[in-house]
């Protein structure tokens, strides 16, 4: 398994999914993951380590990775990477960052989460975890 640093990696010309989207403060904390976790996905702790989330409440939303884990350049490792069980990954706490989201959202809209960590518009009965700028 080789380790490629290349900054734009998942860039494609928008803020990929786990990227910090200002230059504003933002807070991040580094777990451990207990399974597999996909970039800018809601993360909750369980048994002391980072799972993603299946619903509301969360702990922060995983960070993207910033090199390929594996040997090959092939799109598809490139598109279907995650943060594996035991891999040490940074989780935004508090700041703005770029999320993938499971239906269309508007601008001030509240945010909360799917059964598969991404995020989706609250309904009336949802807790929200943020707001879509």
């Amino acid at each position: 398994m080789g380790i490629i640093p290349d900054g734009k990696l998942y860039m494609d010309g928008q803020l990929g999914a786990g990227t910090v989207a200002t230059l504003e403060d933002s807070s991040v904390n580094t777990l451990t993951a207990g399974g597999p976790i996909g970039f800018g996905t809601a993360v909750t702790i369980k048994d002391g380590k980072a799972v993603q989330a299946c619903g509301a409440p969360i702990y922060g939303v995983a960070l993207k990775r910033t090199y390929l884990n594996g040997e090959h350049f092939f799109q598809d490792d490139i598109d279907n990477d995650k943060w594996a069980e035991g891999e040490v990954l940074g989780v935004l706490r508090d700041g703005t960052i770029s999320v993938p989201v499971s239906a269309d959202v508007d601008v001030q809209e509240n945010a909360t989460v799917d059964a598969n960590g991404q995020f989706k518009p609250a309904g009336t009965s949802d807790q929200i975890v943020g707001v879509f700028l």
